[in-house]
């Protein structure tokens, strides 16, 4: 076994340097780090033994050389953290610059949408997850005013995963079970797969059951994803899996593995 460990590292670190380059957006950052970690701990093994050898006056020119090259790419793992990655969202930021500037300058409404935007700017701010800002507008007097609104901005931090800004959303008053264009924010947040949004609005409330518009409860989303983190946080929220939708299924019998029958079986 001990002859095989160094081939199987190097293995182990070249899977993750081509996870990195070849699979999507934003690895190249993840399998950089996990490629350090491993690297830096495969040379302070190989070191160690080396050195032990070398006291015990069994020198190892092979350890050396481990070592050196997991010296290597560690360097080429930590120059990979270094690469600037694509924004997905760098429209969306240049469409917040241009709204914020506008809002400064024009004194227009963080909380209308002009009319060759899609979004207003309290929207924006919510999706992309700029939280300063978000604490700024709503600290504006007529955000009050515009619950509407401000659910809207609700509905945009969940799609995009920002649990921090639909925090401080839920915080200022909107309410976990808010209905935007007839889903609502666990369904949205069900749909997308992110199981610590599911967990805030639950424990902010909102009721497990409530179907979208197409009449399916959060539970079946997640069933229909495979997502098991979702479907048990769903289910020890008290979702019901039995809950049907329009066309008669219910959670049951959207599941296709023995692993989700078991989370479907927890007591609500």
């Amino acid at each position: 076994m001990r002859d095989y460990f160094n081939p199987l590292v190097l293995l182990v670190v070249v899977g993750m340097f081509a996870w990195g380059l070849l699979d999507g957006e934003g690895n190249a950052a993840h399998a950089g780090v996990w490629a350090m970690a491993v690297c830096v701990s495969a040379f302070l093994v190989n070191g160690a033994l080396s050195l032990a050898r070398l006291i015990t006056h069994r020198p190892s020119l092979m350890g050396v050389v481990w070592s050196v090259a997991y010296l290597i790419l560690g360097a080429c793992a930590w120059v990979m953290l270094q690469a600037p990655e694509s924004d997905v969202y760098e429209e969306e930021k240049t469409a917040l610059k241009a709204r914020l500037a506008d809002w400064k300058e024009q004194g227009a409404s963080p909380f209308a949408s002009a009319p060759q935007e899609q979004d207003c700017l309290v929207v924006l701010a919510a999706g992309l997850g700029k939280n300063k800002l978000l604490r700024e507008l709503l600290a504006l007097p007529d955000a009050a005013q515009n619950r509407d609104v401000l659910q809207k901005a609700a509905r945009a931090a969940v799609e995009n995963g920002r649990r921090k800004s639909l925090q401080l959303l839920l915080d200022f008053g909107v309410p976990a079970d808010a209905v935007v264009e007839g889903d609502s924010l666990l369904s949205a947040a069900a749909v997308n797969g992110y199981r610590d949004i599911v967990a805030l609005l639950l424990e902010r409330g909102a009721n497990p059951d409530r179907p979208d518009a197409d009449g399916i409860p959060p539970i079946m989303h997640a069933v229909i994803n495979d997502d098991l983190p979702a479907a048990r946080v769903l289910m020890q929220g008290g979702a019901n899996p039995s809950a049907k939708a329009p066309d008669g299924r219910d959670a049951h019998s959207c599941s296709r593995t023995a692993e989700m029958d078991d989370i479907l079986r927890l007591k609500r």
